[in-house]
């Protein structure tokens, strides 16, 4: 019940930007990932 009023109050409880905060470093890392894959994919593509 709490994740979800988090959710909806995003600017109003501190718990709600913690979890963007980690939500945006998970995509972050994500980003980091595809580029990499995608760095390797067109290094064994040229090859």
């Amino acid at each position: 019940m709490k994740f979800g009023v988090s959710l909806t109050g995003m600017g109003q409880q501190p718990r709600g930007t913690d979890m963007r905060q980690s939500f945006g470093k998970l995509l972050s890392m994500l980003g980091l990932l595809e580029t990499s894959v995608l760095i390797l994919y067109t290094k064994a593509s040229t090859i």
